[in-house]
């Protein structure tokens, strides 16, 4: 299980995730799982008339998000099958529709048919809760879905719910995770915002199904992008000495900015951070 949060500030929407994988029985399988994801759209126009090349122009181009709670496998597969799916897509300017509310439902059908596969074999096991969202390649208008899944006895119910994220955030995940977040609600201020709200989660041993890392992602001029997280560190040795250092992370791993292979091969990875838990140093 997991939690991911999503709320709308600054005309932005952002998703934040755990990154811990366990089992039906709680237990961790890894602290590193990938529960947020780019969604590439690449909307193709047709293939000119007489030819037999596949010479279709692009049409046009965005990055879509996703975040998911519940079945590991029906999230990854998810991911893995609407990337394929929306980055190949040829349509007829004019008579094509593909507004976000068509993309989004085109999604819930590939949702409806691997959480139909899963469930066959895994039982609830195999549902997942996902949260999908874009930016309308007609009106440039930001809208966010949810699909999820309920089982009775041997049929599934399947709905697609329009979120509205204008008068505060929303949740999905495991109950109890929920509940604390609607607790902690309450602090958020100026010093305490969504990131320390999800760090409480990840560190309260009550919760063993929410841990590991902090993933993170933001809706901004009509892409979606993922971000690593920076985490600032002041150590104290044996005489009082303090030593600030600070870490890169994407996906609970650190990124070395200094790794040999990296200024060897003069490359760089080329990757936005967030900075929630800034810790004011003075260096003088």
């Amino acid at each position: 299980m997991t939690l991911c949060l999503a709320w709308k500030q600054d005309q932005n929407i952002y998703f934040l995730s755990d990154s811990r994988l366990t089992d039906n029985d709680k237990t961790i399988i890894t602290d590193n799982a990938t529960k947020i994801y780019n969604i590439n759209l690449k909307l193709f126009n047709p293939t000119p008339s007489g030819t037999y090349e596949e010479k279709e122009s692009l049409l046009y181009s965005s990055t879509f998000g996703m975040c998911f709670s519940g079945s590991y496998l029906n999230g990854s597969l998810l991911a893995d099958t609407i990337e394929e799916v929306f980055s190949n897509l040829q349509v007829v300017l004019n008579l094509t529709d593909f507004s976000i509310g068509a993309l989004s439902n085109i999604a819930f059908n590939i949702y409806k048919q691997i959480s139909s596969q899963l469930t066959i074999i895994n039982r609830e096991a195999g549902i997942s809760e996902v949260l999908f969202g874009g930016y309308c390649p007609i009106c440039k208008k930001f809208s966010l879905y949810k699909f999820l899944t309920k089982m009775a006895n041997e049929s599934l119910d399947f709905k697609i719910i329009k979120q509205d994220l204008a008068d505060g955030f929303l949740l999905i995940g495991n109950s109890n995770a929920k509940a604390k977040a609607n607790e902690l609600i309450q602090k958020i201020s100026i010093h305490y915002n969504y990131f320390h709200l999800l760090q409480d989660i990840i560190i309260d041993y009550n919760i063993p199904e929410v841990g590991g890392e902090i993933q993170s992602g933001i809706f901004k001029n009509y892409e979606f992008s993922k971000y690593g997280i920076i985490e600032n560190l002041i150590t104290q040795d044996d005489l009082g000495i303090e030593t600030f250092s600070t870490k890169f992370k994407f996906r609970g791993i650190e990124i070395n900015y200094k790794d040999e292979d990296l200024i060897k091969y003069n490359m760089n990875f080329k990757k936005k951070y967030f900075d929630p838990f800034k810790i004011k140093y003075d260096r003088t």
